[in-house]
């Protein structure tokens, strides 16, 4: 049996430090692709030594499935501490509130239109109340004395 290697275990449990701060930026199983240059950002976080972010980011970014993952063109993550990212947090937010809105008139569009069509059904289906003349309440009046 093997001893784990204490120099490649070291990088994991780093990346594992830093994935309990952002755990959306570095993805264990389903990775993807890092913003050029977040090393640069990252170290204003000060969650890591330079040096140990820089061992940390070395081995997530060398692993297979990082780079399964990287496509030509794809959108690339930021850290969260960066000011662009939270410039697309906000933006991806508003995004969001705006198709959840929206979502909702849609559905309340809807709503009334199916209240219409069943409220069109109901009237073409009822009947108006027939209404007893005079005469015959007169005579409903004489049969409630007389009982």
């Amino acid at each position: 049996m093997s001893v784990p290697n204490k120099a490649s275990s070291r990088p994991k449990l780093l990346v594992a430090r830093i994935r309990e701060k952002y755990p959306e930026t570095f993805m264990e199983l389903c990775p993807r692709q890092l913003k050029i240059g977040i090393g640069r950002d990252s170290t204003n976080a000060a969650i890591l030594s330079p040096r140990e972010l820089r061992a940390a980011l070395c081995w997530y970014t060398r692993r297979p499935a990082y780079w399964c993952a990287c496509k030509s063109g794809a959108e690339r993550i930021d850290s969260p501490v960066s000011p662009w990212a939270l410039k697309r947090l906000a933006e991806q937010l508003a995004e969001y509130h705006a198709r959840a809105v929206a979502i909702r008139e849609a559905a309340r569009r809807a709503r009334r239109a199916e209240r219409a069509t069943e409220a069109a059904v109901a009237g073409s289906a009822r009947q108006a109340p027939t209404r007893a003349s005079l005469a015959d309440l007169r005579a409903a009046a004489a049969r409630r004395r007389a009982a």
